[in-house]
């Protein structure tokens, strides 16, 4: 049994020579087919199921195409718009979690995110990206 599991992956791995694999688009575009799959599952949003299909079909494309040059330019592009984008997520939720702890705003010249303790009084802040000083009440 283990020597045929050993020849199957070894055929796997002849098939894939080439092929340009797994990358954050190809990820992106098949949890987001799930994701949209499960929302197909509402009554009003039944239309969202060929979406979902069309989405997973092309990430599975992508993951056997031998178009390395091509599906590098994509990922390049996908990344460029969206590639901060969990970072961001991730912060918004560490800010909703600590958001009675600190008092989170912008700074006004260069738009950085800038935090105080609540209960500091009157402060001054200067911003650590442009140096600009920001009077502020937490």
């Amino acid at each position: 049994m283990q020597q045929w599991w050993w020849k199957m992956k070894a055929a796997l791995a002849r098939f894939m020579v080439g092929r340009h694999g797994v990358d954050q688009l190809t990820l992106a575009l098949l949890y987001g087919g799930i994701a949209l799959n499960l929302l197909s599952l509402i009554p009003f949003l039944r239309g969202l199921s060929l979406v979902a299909l069309a989405m997973m079909v092309f990430g599975v494309y992508r993951v056997y195409s031998r178009n390395n040059v091509k599906r590098y330019q994509e990922n390049a592009w996908f990344l460029k718009r969206f590639g901060d984008l969990p970072n961001k997520v991730r912060q918004g939720f560490t800010r909703l979690k600590n958001r009675r702890k600190y008092l989170y705003f912008d700074c006004p010249q260069c738009h950085a995110k800038l935090r105080l303790p609540r209960g500091a009084g009157d402060v001054t802040v200067t911003c650590g990206r442009c140096g600009q000083r920001v009077k502020k009440k937490a």
